[in-house]
């Protein structure tokens, strides 16, 4: 599903408070992979849609873990702090430890 096309509809799925929340982590992952990049800011947002349901976390840190900005370190750092589930605490951990990572020359 690398079609740019699907994002919008994506995205409407991860904003309905309508929609099941493993259709949203879906919909959350999908953007990540399909265009990470263009949707950055919707990614930074799905850490807060529903931050009960670990897989939405997850998805969107994995994403955001291809972006070496300042930015996307603070807010995966905050978010972070105030996960309760060790295992999207660990891989949220590692999304931060890799954009912190220094460039390979």
């Amino acid at each position: 599903m690398k079609e740019k096309g699907a994002v919008p509809a994506l995205i409407q799925l991860m904003l309905d408070p309508k929609v099941d929340r493993t259709i949203k982590a879906e919909a959350v992952r999908a953007v990540g992979r399909i265009d990470a990049a263009a949707n950055k800011a919707i990614l930074l947002r799905a850490l807060t849609i529903l931050p009960d349901y670990p897989p939405v976390g997850l998805y969107a840190a994995e994403a955001l873990a291809k972006f070496k900005d300042q930015q996307t370190v603070e807010t995966l750092r905050k978010y972070s702090a105030q996960v309760h589930n060790p295992y999207l605490m660990y891989k949220t951990q590692q999304a931060i430890r890799k954009l912190e990572k220094p460039k390979k020359q």
